[in-house]
C-alpha cells in the first residue's frame, strides 16, 4: 500500500475539482479526519497495517462529494476501487476501506474497532473548539444545496443531533465528551436568547 501516493494524489484532486458549493467537505475537513483518526488510533494502539487502512478510509471517505452530494459515500467507495489498485492496494484491502467508509453513512453504524476510529474522526470536531466555525460550514453547504431550511431549524436540528451523538472509542470520550458538552450549552443558550 502506498498510502503517501495516493494521498498527494487525491488531495490535488479534491483541491482542484470540488465544487464551490461544498464548503464543509473540503480538503481542510480530509486532513482534519486524518489528523484525528490518527490521534485515536495511536492511543487504541491498532497495529501499523490497520493504520494505513483507517488512513486510506479517512482520505476517502468523502471523495464521493467529487460526483455528488446523494450517496457520497457509495461514490467514495466506487472512486476508491477505481484508483486505489494504482496505489499497490488489493481487493481486500480496497473493499476494508469500503466498508469502513460505508459505516461512516448517516446514521453511523460501525461495526469494529477500526470503524469505531473511524466514524468518532469524522465527529471529532463535535468537542472542539472549532466546532462553531466547522458547523458554520456544514450549515451554508446544507443551505447552498438545498438541504436545510432557516437557521432556526439547523440550530434545532444540531442541538438534537449533539444531545444523541456518542462516541464510540474511550479515546475519543475521554477527548472530546467535554468538549461537545461545552458546545451545546453553547447552542441551547442561542436557542434560549430567540
Amino acid at each position: 500500500m502506498n498510502y503517501d501516493k495516493a494521498y498527494h494524489y487525491l488531495i490535488q484532486k479534491l483541491q482542484e475539482e470540488l465544487n464551490e458549493s461544498i464548503t464543509y467537505h473540503r480538503v481542510n475537513h480530509t486532513k482534519k479526519v486524518i489528523e484525528s483518526a490518527i490521534i485515536i488510533a495511536l492511543a487504541e494502539k491498532i497495529t501499523a497495517d490497520e493504520l494505513t487502512l483507517l488512513k486510506t478510509a479517512a482520505l476517502f471517505h468523502d471523495a464521493g462529494f467529487l460526483v455528488s452530494i446523494a450517496d457520497h459515500e457509495t461514490h467514495s467507495c466506487t472512486l476508491a476501487q477505481q484508483y486505489l489498485p494504482e496505489f499497490h492496494y488489493s481487493t481486500l484491502q480496497i473493499a476494508t476501506i469500503c466498508s469502513l467508509i460505508m459505516a461512516t453513512k448517516m446514521p453511523q453504524s460501525p461495526y469494529n474497532q477500526l470503524s469505531n476510529i473511524l466514524c468518532d474522526a469524522d465527529l471529532y470536531y463535535l468537542g472542539e473548539e472549532e466546532y462553531t466555525c466547522e458547523a458554520e460550514n456544514l450549515y451554508q453547504e446544507l443551505l447552498t444545496n438545498k438541504k436545510i431550511g432557516t437557521r432556526k431549524d439547523w440550530l434545532q436540528v444540531q442541538i438534537n443531533f449533539l444531545k444523541s451523538h456518542n462516541y464510540f472509542t474511550s479515546t475519543a470520550k475521554k477527548n472530546c465528551d467535554q468538549g461537545k458538552s461545552i458546545n451545546l450549552n453553547g447552542l441551547l443558550s442561542v436557542n434560549a436568547e430567540n
